[in-house]
């Protein structure tokens, strides 16, 4: 039965109490009113009371809009006749009709006759009949979401759920928080986040996992649909592959509806929702997205919609000791406070970690992985030892296709697993909601991983604690893959339960492989070294220098000078920029930037980056001061002076101009991640003395071909 089918029948059945309901909220959204009062219905329940109109709004104006409803079929003549009239008779409305600007007449009896019609519309020009047929085309069609909430009909295939279900499927998961409770010490956060919904189209939240995006999301999707009567939808991962069909369905032609797409860390394919989105004026959009994830998710939100783009901060550990104490009951003060100061903002895990935890076993927590694996060990205490393997291996590879040559079912096939024993077990995860399982057109069992929180840790616990497989040998097996799972996989060990023995295993793995990955197909050894450079200085550094000694000279000046465009695609700049912020090797770094500059081996836009707004200033100016930026224009002035390059007078005329506009992208590194935040700087005497450097510099070209420039 098609979707406008099951409205239909659902109105067809539909009690006198339901459908008050159901046309308060359908004239809401229909006429856009700024506000309903019910007459017919008691407040809080959907029980009918005698009233005349069922329903009234106040116009800006302070005329009405009056509303009455019926679910009577033998007497519809008389009962919309009546209807009409007693809107218009003062003495039952206490209201002058000439007030009156609309009386809308709300009817469940098909096919209306049309003599019925001409008689009813006859009682008065402002009178609208609107019958099932109408009612069900506009719920089919703009508000799917109202048709779910009060007539239980479904939302597709399930690709979006209402806020609810939502919370209960969370309330009941084995390896998440619970969305019921209240959100506390984000007070201002939530503020300006409902803030940003009002005034933009989407909005991504993004921050570390276990920060809180999800709750304070919720929240803020809530609030704003209770405000403004807008319907709110979340999309559920789960069954993303059905995600392109439910679009059409449910939101195409759809109405004010609010849309959350938690967790979307750039495993959806929302290209489809995107475009939707932004041809449709009367829906929002809401992402949350974990940080390691953001740039790849935010690359596709700009190529279709404006965004608003909001960092969530970790909580401080004073807040997570408070929040263990009064909402779930840790009385003991220094178990809180160990677990507060090890989470490192990680609410989530502090929670997991806190309500599993008996008293006194908390001496051995040394890391947040200690944590996570408090809480994991317990929900996987009803797992075999062959099914912990299983799910450690779906873990790392975070999807499997039960079909040859696919990656992780040849790893568990190798691993002496057969077919069924993997489907029997996907089965038991998929009913866990651990995992969703999809099966094709022709057969193919797809199993992709769900709960992100589980993924972590089986991953940090398969390598760098049990050393159940080796990261060396999987980053060569996997490093030619679209995509690379080596990459995901690090991210979550090092930013998820990061800590010195975590990073410092992953340092070695990564030393066994190097000099293996950098003599392979130049693209491997790029995005290898990109994403590891921080754990092997050394070797970035040597490998940024020899491919700027094998690469042609140019002289790139006036396409610096003349680009708009940046790009952060070359390598040696990006390992060179990234590692000046390194006092250990900030010297070495800033040698290799100057040397990539005069030489011109990379693409002017490239140049443009590094010398522009997003790496012209130090990663961390707190503890740094502009000492960098200070070195910066004294390095490539003292090259000018020696060499006369016109590369090094264009990037010295890009770097001083991004120091004097004193913005920059403010950047800092969160284990492989860089957060990236927009900084004005504030005039102080150190900026004075910067921007005085930079005149000074400036001063070497005035008496060049770039005098103009300056």
């Amino acid at each position: 039965m098609s979707q406008i089918n099951q409205i239909q029948e659902e109105l067809r059945q539909i009690e006198g109490e339901r459908f008050q309901t159901l046309a308060n909220q359908y004239l809401y959204r229909r006429y856009s009113l700024n506000n309903i009062i019910e007459l017919g219905s008691q407040c809080g329940t959907d029980k009918t009371t005698t009233g005349v109109p069922d329903m009234y709004s106040v116009e800006e104006n302070g005329h009405y809009l009056f509303a009455a409803y019926t679910t009577s079929k033998s007497d519809i003549r008389d009962k919309l006749l009546n209807d009409a009239k007693d809107c218009l008779d003062k003495s039952k409305t206490s209201i002058d009709p000439q007030l009156i600007d609309r009386i809308v007449l709300c009817h469940t009896t098909p096919r209306l006759s049309p003599s019925i019609a001409a008689e009813v519309y006859a009682v008065d020009s402002r009178v609208e009949i609107i019958g099932p047929e109408t009612i069900a085309s506009d719920l089919d069609g703009k508000y799917p979401a109202l048709a779910h909430a009060v007539l239980g009909v479904p939302l597709g295939k399930g690709s979006f759920i209402s806020p609810d279900r939502f919370i209960e499927r969370n309330s009941n998961a084995r390896f998440r928080t619970d969305l019921s409770k209240p959100l506390v010490h984000r007070e201002s956060e939530l503020a300006g986040l409902i803030e940003s919904i009002e005034q933009n189209r989407a909005v991504v939240i993004q921050g570390r996992s276990g920060s809180g995006k999800t709750k304070i999301a919720l929240d803020a999707c809530l609030s704003f649909s209770e405000k403004h009567r807008w319907d709110f939808l979340i999309l559920d991962s789960r069954y993303s592959a059905n995600l392109d069909e439910d679009i059409e369905l449910i939101l195409s032609e759809s109405e004010n509806v609010i849309i959350l797409a938690d967790d979307a860390n750039g495993n959806l394919s929302l290209e489809h929702l995107l475009g939707v989105c932004s041809e449709n004026g009367k829906l929002k959009i809401v992402f949350t997205c974990r940080k390691m994830y953001w740039s790849e998710l935010a690359a596709r939100i700009n190529a279709c919609l404006r965004y608003k783009e909001i960092e969530l901060a970790p909580l401080a550990a004073e807040n997570i000791d408070t929040i263990l104490e009064t909402e779930y009951g840790i009385k003991n003060r220094a178990l809180r406070g160990r677990i507060a100061t090890i989470a490192k903002g990680n609410l989530r895990i502090a929670i997991m970690a806190a309500t599993s935890i008996a008293d006194g076993d908390f001496e051995a927590i040394r890391e947040p992985y200690d944590l996570l694996k408090i809480y994991m060990d317990s929900a996987l205490a009803s797992y075999s030892i062959r099914e912990k393997r299983i799910a450690e291996i779906l873990a790392i590879y975070d999807y499997c296709d039960l079909v040859e040559d696919d990656p992780c079912y040849d790893e568990l096939l190798r691993s002496g697993y057969d077919s069924a024993e993997i489907r029997d077990f996907a089965s038991k995860l998929n009913d866990w909601e651990i995992v969703t399982t999809l099966t094709s057109a022709d057969g193919v069992l797809a199993i992709r991983m769900e709960e992100q929180n589980l993924r972590d840790f089986l991953i940090c616990r398969h390598f760098a604690k049990e050393r159940n497989g080796s990261f060396a040998d999987f980053i060569l097996h996997t490093a030619g893959m679209p995509n690379p799972p080596y990459l995901k996989a690090a991210k979550s060990m090092a930013e998820v339960c990061g800590s010195e023995s975590v990073n410092e295993y992953i340092r070695k793995e990564c030393e066994k492989v190097w000099d293996g990955l950098k003599s392979r197909d130049a693209r491997i050894a790029d995005q290898f070294i990109t994403a590891f450079h921080q754990f092997l200085p050394m070797q970035a550094l040597a490998f940024a220098s020899d491919r700027i000694e094998k690469s042609t000279s140019a002289d790139v000046s006036e396409e610096i000078l003349g680009t708009n465009s940046t790009s952060d695609g070359s390598v040696p700049l990006h390992i060179s920029v990234s590692l000046m912020n390194s006092s250990e090797y900030s010297q070495i770094a800033l040698e290799l930037f100057v040397e990539c500059i005069e030489k011109g081996t990379e693409q002017a836009s490239q140049y443009k980056w590094a010398c522009g707004s997003d790496g012209a200033f130090a990663y961390d100016f707190d503890s740094t001061g502009f000492d960098l930026e200070h070195n910066k224009l004294d390095a490539l002035v003292q090259k000018y002076q020696q060499s006369h390059s016109r590369n090094i007078a264009a990037c010295l005329i890009v770097l001083t101009s991004s120091y004097l506009s004193s913005r920059a992208q403010h950047v800092r590194q969160n284990g492989l991640t860089y957060i990236f935040n927009t900084l004005t700087y504030n005039f102080t005497s150190k900026l004075a003395e910067l921007h005085a450097h930079c005149f000074r510099a400036l001063s070497v070209l005035t008496e060049t071909e770039f005098g103009k420039r300056v």
